[in-house]
């Protein structure tokens, strides 16, 4: 009966409604692309957003080639990722984060995914976005350090299967308040953070809470309006320590006669990064609370003037 599924419900893309014919070959693969929920011309504006994002800075997720006015610009010089970007040269105070990865740039369809992913019922949308979080993942381990002109575009084997693995301890998304969560019928962060993990092959955790409730980051007018509204609003959760909680695999390090480890790399994953004002807050309690390292992994990276770290 299940092989007349795509007969009686035609899958659609749920971005543009479009008819996906390739889906019946695509459910019958053990490793599905990222991309696998939308239709061909969808994804065709969807994989161009991602190249956008491809000689982005590890440190703040800034492309070489954008200017801060929204605009392309000629590249001059092979990108160093070693180097610090001149965004991160500018930037008034350096980031709690350690690095960021960002799948696409916000906006066109990017955006469009990123609002239907707002909502647990396009858990679809959302678990796409996961696996191209990972996606992204393992690409920046494979080429770090290499110059933005050697970088394979596509599923290749090193972003298909475990070829590339990227070790993180754990997992996390922001999290919210139950009134938000409500009228959207769930958590759309838990399901990203859980599609994420579970491609990684690592636990998902929720070692925060908040302390009050917060405006939408969206709402706010300028970079210190953000910084402002997320100041102390997170705190790790009373009895939760990254020692207690992770085991290491082989019983070893930190000193812990329990066999505990004390250095531990957190990866945040969230749909959109503006500012990076929400990352930074959180990576500074992490931080604060023992965690050695944050990585931070967006679906998209805005890249407008307002949206220049500072």
């Amino acid at each position: 009966m299940a092989a007349m599924d795509p007969l009686l419900f035609p899958p659609i893309c749920p971005l543009c409604d479009a008819d996906v014919h390739e889906r019946a070959q695509l459910d019958s693969c053990a490793a599905k692309p990222w991309w696998s929920p939308f239709c061909r011309t969808c994804v065709q504006e969807l994989r161009q957003s991602d190249r956008v994002m491809d000689d982005a800075c590890r440190r703040c997720g800034w492309p070489s080639h954008w200017s801060v006015q929204g605009r392309a610009i000629e590249r001059t010089e092979p990108v160093d990722f070693r180097r610090t970007c001149r965004i991160c040269s500018a930037m008034e105070s350096t980031p709690a984060f350690d690095e960021v990865a960002a799948v696409c740039r916000y906006d066109g369809l990017a955006r469009d995914a990123v609002i239907l992913g707002k909502f647990p019922r396009n858990a679809s949308v959302i678990t796409a976005m996961g696996h191209a979080i990972v996606d992204r993942l393992r690409r920046q381990q494979a080429h770090q350090g290499s110059a933005a002109g050697t970088e394979k575009h596509g599923d290749g084997p090193e972003t298909q299967g475990h070829a590339v693995e990227c070790h993180f301890d754990f997992v996390l998304t922001v999290p919210s308040h139950v009134f938000r969560q409500v009228p959207r019928g769930g958590s759309n962060a838990a399901i990203l953070g859980h599609a994420v993990a579970e491609r990684l092959g690592c636990p998902y955790r929720t070692p925060l809470r908040l302390t009050r409730r917060i405006a939408k980051q969206a709402w706010m007018p300028d970079a210190e309006a953000r910084r402002r509204n997320v100041k102390g609003a997170f705190r790790v959760r009373r009895g939760w320590t990254p020692s207690r909680r992770i085991p290491s695999p082989l019983g070893l390090g930190g000193g812990d006669a329990r066999g505990m480890r004390d250095n531990l790399t957190a990866l945040l994953v969230d749909d959109v990064m503006t500012t990076g004002a929400t990352a930074n807050e959180i990576a500074r309690v992490l931080k604060s609370a023992g965690i050695a390292r944050v990585s931070v992994a967006v679906f998209a990276r805005a890249l407008s003037a307002q949206a220049e770290p500072r």
